[in-house]
C-alpha cells in the first residue's frame, strides 16, 4: 500500500471523470477514507462473488472484465 497525503489523494480521485467536477470539500472525506494499492499485472481486483465494500478507481493499467463457465472457458466482456 502506498501512503499519500489527502491533497495527493484528491488529485488522483479527480482524474476519474466521476469526480472531476466535485468540490474539494466534498472529496476530502473520501480521500481520507481511501487507500492506494499497487497491484502486480494479472491481479484480480474483485470477483463476482465478492460482497460490495467500496469503490475502486483504476489510475493506470488495463482491466479485463470476464466470465468463466463451469468448464473454465472464458468470455471477455470488456477491455478497459
Amino acid at each position: 500500500m502506498t501512503s499519500l497525503n489527502t491533497e495527493a489523494k484528491i488529485r488522483l480521485i479527480r482524474l476519474s471523470h466521476l469526480f472531476a467536477g466535485a468540490q474539494e470539500d466534498s472529496l476530502r472525506p473520501l480521500a481520507d477514507a481511501c487507500y492506494i494499492e499497487r497491484l502486480p499485472g494479472k491481479s484480480t481486483v474483485f470477483s463476482i462473488e465478492d460482497e460490495a465494500d467500496g469503490v475502486r478507481i483504476i489510475h493506470s493499467g488495463d482491466v479485463r472484465i470476464w466470465l468463466a463457465d463451469s468448464q473454465g472457458r472464458e468470455l471477455t466482456l470488456a477491455l478497459l
